[in-house]
């Protein structure tokens, strides 16, 4: 059996979305004789969730995985500190190439460690963030002589929110990028477009990239939940919206704000900056217009978001006076999550185009494959792209223009009338559904690390 090295950030017990990809991976990889030691940080986000989400996830994974835990840099809580008095980029300044630089030292000397007593003979990277994990796993690779894959699970120096401190900044986590597609023995990413762009503007890694989408894992999905019916239209979200800058911020904020933010290096122009790309904005815009034409509807219809950082829009839901409407349930166990898809009449999907160029196009929410597999209806705001192509596929979504609160609306009304006439009408497309079930993706994985392994034997066959 294989045994490889995965540096990344998150693992439990954190309850970070990012490690349900690399714990399914592990889970089913097993299966197909490689195995793993974990280097990764101990972050504590919710105390009682990440109990949780520990209890459940480490028991799908194999008994003899080996997970080494260190502290990290209390990087957040001085920025938290900094930040009551506007000097929170004080300390970020100095997160060259990325905020894991000061936990560098830390990486390597464990990772040595790690090398010498554990008979590893892959590297594997998951970010984001890359930078500090690729220059600790190219001293390893050196130093040990050992293969290098990097999964991207987003892009690195230009995912759809980028944003550096200064230009300095951008040039270092370009430069490492380019050095990390040169010398990666595989490059792993999660979306067609990502895929395509990486080989357009690298020639020279065609060969060496393989799409390996997120997915979903049909054990989640074998217990009998019952769904809990009533009269009223659930609408369902999960996962993380982002906050936005309100259009009516008061001008001193905005004055300070700028100043704030100059030398702040963006790569491409932000067409709305009060909006971002995952927010409830125009639904709740579209709720309210919706209340307004059809008033009844309030004792109709309730709308359950769970996940993080929402007291934003808590106060714009109470702003549009739509409050009694939206149940903010918080972060939730991944058990709960996958109750909630189940008993709700239609799911609300979200992701807008936020700058030009609509880097959003390869930008695939990790939600959307539980989604799919629901096999419920879903409200899709969504720009032409990746996450739509697969949504159009799995054949669940109704489309609406993600930034007309009056084309909601209307969607949102006809989808209500269809629910009381029966049920909103889904054609699940499961053949295509079913290529995202984690073990299959396990598989396309172990297909691509034995291809490495064997190039690595017999590199004149490349």
């Amino acid at each position: 059996m294989k045994k490889i090295l995965l540096i990344t950030s998150f693992f439990p017990p954190s309850a970070n979305p990012g490690i349900y990809r690399n714990v399914k991976l592990i889970k089913y990889l097993h299966n197909h004789n490689y195995n793993f030691v974990v280097l990764t940080f101990l972050l504590e986000i919710d105390p009682l969730l990440s109990k949780l989400e520990k209890e459940n996830l480490l028991q799908e994974l194999p008994q003899n995985i080996k997970v080494k835990r260190i502290k990290p840099f209390p990087r957040e809580r001085i920025e938290n500190i900094l930040g009551k008095i506007m000097l929170s980029r004080l300390i970020k300044l100095f997160y060259l190439p990325d905020g894991e630089i000061f936990d560098g030292l830390k990486l390597l000397r464990e990772g040595i460690k790690i090398c010498q007593k554990e008979k590893i003979e892959l590297l594997y990277i998951s970010g984001p963030p890359f930078a500090t994990k690729f220059i600790v796993a190219m001293i390893l690779k050196k130093l040990f002589k050992f293969l290098l894959i990097i999964d991207f699970r987003d892009p690195w120096v230009e995912p759809f929110f980028a944003e550096y401190e200064t230009i300095f900044h951008y040039w270092v986590n370009k430069y490492l990028e380019k050095k990390a597609l040169e010398v990666a023995d595989g490059i792993i990413v999660v979306s067609p477009r990502h895929k395509e762009k990486i080989e357009l503007s690298n020639p020279f890694v065609h060969k060496k990239v393989v799409l390996i989408n997120n997915g979903y894992d049909e054990e989640d999905f074998k217990e009998n939940i019952k769904e809990n019916r009533t009269d009223r239209f659930y609408i369902v979200y999960t996962g993380e919206f982002y906050s936005y800058r309100p259009i009516d911020e008061k001008r001193y904020k905005r004055v300070l704000r700028k100043i704030y933010n100059l030398g702040k290096y963006y790569p491409y122009q932000v067409g709305k900056e009060e909006i971002n790309t995952h927010t409830p904005y125009y639904f709740f815009q579209a709720i309210k217009l919706l209340f307004e034409k059809y008033p009844h509807l309030r004792e109709k219809i309730k709308v359950i978001i769970a996940g993080r950082r929402y007291e934003v829009f808590k106060k714009l839901a109470e702003k549009w006076g739509i409050e009694k409407n939206i149940s903010f349930l918080g972060q939730v166990s991944h058990k709960k999550v996958i109750q909630l898809l189940l008993d709700a009449d239609l799911l609300l999907y979200v992701l807008l185009a936020k700058s030009k160029g609509n880097r959003s196009a390869y930008c695939i929410p990790g939600k959307t494959y539980e989604y799919i597999r629901s096999g419920k209806p879903i409200l899709a705001l969504v720009p032409e792209g990746d996450a739509k192509e697969i949504l159009e596929k799995a054949g669940t979504a109704y489309f609406a223009d993600p930034t007309s609160p009056e084309e909601i609306a209307d969607l949102l009304e006809r989808l209500y009338q269809l629910h009381c006439q029966g049920g909103i009408p889904v054609q699940p497309n499961w053949e295509f559904i079913q290529q995202f079930e984690r073990s299959r993706q396990a598989k396309k994985l172990a297909e691509f690390l034995d291809q490495i392994f064997e190039q690595a034997k017999n590199p004149s066959n490349q």
